[in-house]
């Protein structure tokens, strides 16, 4: 059996910037096992799997880890909807059916805009173990989204965001009373061009530092909306590759990330 492959990198215009995904786009459904084949061979920090149906417009959507499936993943379906509208010349609203719900994404020109469920955190106590894991001995505050699984981190200044030097194995050796999927870092930003920084680590699922994540941004645009008192938004991820999101926090409900796209390869794989 052949299957077409491709890689993206998404939230970016420029090749070897932004976050790398695998796109695998199926007739049917492969097995358990060879999706994370698939996806442990790729190595990136999700590929995602469409899946076609007798409904159009319409397909099933799962992201793989090298090492686990997660249930949201937001450059991985900017990913899927770029091969799906440049390689596959479905250029209509998509509507991808997920183990997050019901997502939405579009072409607007250069851009792919996704529809994704806002996931507004919650201040929490601050988890004592935070400035030895992370190096850092300022002050922060500490949000939780429980929907997401997202902590979130708020510290003083965007040099904090870009300098801050994690300890992986600390990290997954601290405890927690919630389930955590990811750890966000974020403080407003030192430019006009963009309204925060962030950076993302989900050292719990195989990944100390996600290059750009679109679900952590569910988390991050209702959070510096309130801060901020706007509902538009320009975010940067400041990771080594760095990316751009665009966000539209107007509903209580739904948050719209757009970003572009550029396609590094296409292939086959033979399984």
């Amino acid at each position: 059996m052949n299957l077409g492959i491709f890689q993206i990198d998404a939230f970016t215009n420029k090749l070897f910037k932004g976050n790398p995904a695998g796109v695998c786009v199926l007739e049917e459904p492969l097995s358990e096992e060879l999706y994370q084949n698939i996806a442990a061979e790729m190595n990136l920090s999700e590929t995602a799997f469409v899946i076609s149906t007798d409904e159009e417009g319409i397909y099933d959507l799962r992201w793989f880890t090298p090492e686990v499936e997660v249930p949201l993943c937001g450059h991985g379906t900017l990913s899927a909807a770029f091969v799906l509208s440049n390689d596959y010349s479905d250029r209509r609203k998509l509507i991808f059916r997920t183990k997050s719900g019901e997502l939405r994404a579009q072409c607007d020109g250069n851009k792919i805009i996704l529809d994704f469920p806002l996931n507004k955190p919650v201040e929490t106590q601050v988890h004592e173990k935070f400035p030895f894991a992370l190096n850092y001995n300022k002050t922060f505050k500490e949000y939780y989204s429980e929907n997401s699984g997202f902590v979130c981190l708020l510290l003083e200044e965007e040099f904090d965001v870009r300098s801050l030097d994690a300890d992986f194995h600390q990290l997954k050796q601290m405890d927690f009373d919630f389930d955590i999927h990811g750890l966000i870092v974020t403080a407003k930003s030192d430019t006009d061009e963009y309204d925060f920084v962030s950076r993302t680590f989900v050292p719990w699922e195989g990944i100390d530092e996600d290059p750009v994540t679109g679900s952590s941004h569910t988390v991050l645009g209702p959070l510096w909306a309130e801060i901020l008192e706007k509902t538009e938004l320009t975010a940067y991820q400041a990771s080594k590759r760095g990316g751009v999101l665009h966000l539209d926090c107007s509903s209580d409900k739904r948050i719209k990330i757009a970003g572009e796209a550029v396609q590094v390869f296409k292939g086959i794989i033979t399984v």
